[in-house]
């Protein structure tokens, strides 16, 4: 497992998910590992970050946009360890302050544009397993600030399917607590109240 500091994002991975404000967590309840890299307004870091199995967690920090510059969001691609060129799936999202064309907030989303490969749609190397993603804090819940469930076996209607699906697009307030991102998720109440009261 590595750890760095890279333009303004502070990876640590192998702690249990803290309730950071403004953080993306990852739950991994699967069998195997999963890897990923991730890309903020221009820039890449090309480090390639794990997840343990069987309970392995982390979490990323949500890229604050340039002081006075356009806020053009920021990528995590997520994989199971074949690289990003044998298909992905993607948590993307930007952080918006002052936009006169747009309400201020986080917009995000997931991606399967490159499920199959760069540029190819597909459904991702987790199709099979199922992966959530789930706003938490306040503002959960309104408007279009809600989970998206990716269930194992299907189509995730609720992510981007092809370029510019941009109705898939969601929108939460700034004041929100962070994202939770889980690997087959586990569906129970207890797990629920451990998020709920995480946030």
């Amino acid at each position: 497992m590595k750890y760095s500091i890279a333009a303004a994002i502070v990876t640590v991975v192998g702690f249990a998910s803290p309730a950071i404000a403004s953080a993306v967590t990852f739950t991994n309840n699967c069998g195997f590992p999963f890897y990923y890299s991730k890309a903020w307004h221009g820039g890449e870091d090309f480090q390639v970050y794990d997840i343990g199995p069987h309970g392995g967690e982390g979490y990323e920090e949500i890229v604050e946009p340039p002081v006075g510059g356009v806020a053009r969001g920021a990528v995590i691609k997520f994989h199971k360890g074949d690289g990003l060129t044998s298909g992905i799936l993607q948590f993307e999202y930007t952080k918006e302050y002052d936009n006169a064309k747009r309400v201020k907030g986080i917009y995000w989303n997931f991606s399967h544009v490159d499920g199959d490969s760069p540029g190819v749609p597909g459904v991702s190397p987790f199709h099979d397993v199922g992966v959530m993603a789930i706003p938490l804090g306040t503002g959960r819940d309104v408007g279009t600030c809600t989970d998206i469930h990716c269930e194992a076996g299907e189509e995730c209607k609720g992510s981007f399917l092809f370029d510019l699906d941009n109705i898939k697009v969601k929108h939460c307030s700034l004041e929100l607590g962070s994202f939770e991102v889980e690997f087959c998720p586990i569906d129970n109440a207890a797990h629920k109240l451990r998020l709920e009261f995480s946030a």
